[in-house]
């Protein structure tokens, strides 16, 4: 035998064996697809249910933290509005000469 007929030989040999590998995979796969297809389908909708609580999270803290702003200021004013006014200067000096 030639080199050539060697070649296509050795060619057809590794042609059929990808092809019987790839049946056997194919055959694997058939019997895995309801399975896969399921893991599939859960981690999209985990995908989803995720991204929806990180976003009730951050609407969450948001709101949080405008309450507190909003506690904040109405402390604030209650507090400025209970603090005496102050005396003018001539006043307190009047009452020190006295």
């Amino acid at each position: 035998m030639d080199q050539q007929s060697l070649n296509s030989l050795l060619s057809g040999a590794q042609s059929s064996s990808t092809q019987l590998q790839q049946q056997a995979v194919e055959s694997i796969l058939a019997q895995y697809e309801p399975i896969i297809r399921m893991l599939l389908t859960i981690g999209a909708l985990m995908s989803v249910v995720f991204v929806i609580v990180a976003l009730a999270n951050l609407l969450h803290k948001w709101r949080v933290e405008r309450a507190i702003f909003r506690i904040d200021k109405n402390l604030q004013s209650m507090v400025d509005a209970s603090k005496p006014t102050p005396e003018p200067a001539s006043v307190i000096a009047d009452n020190t000469e006295s």
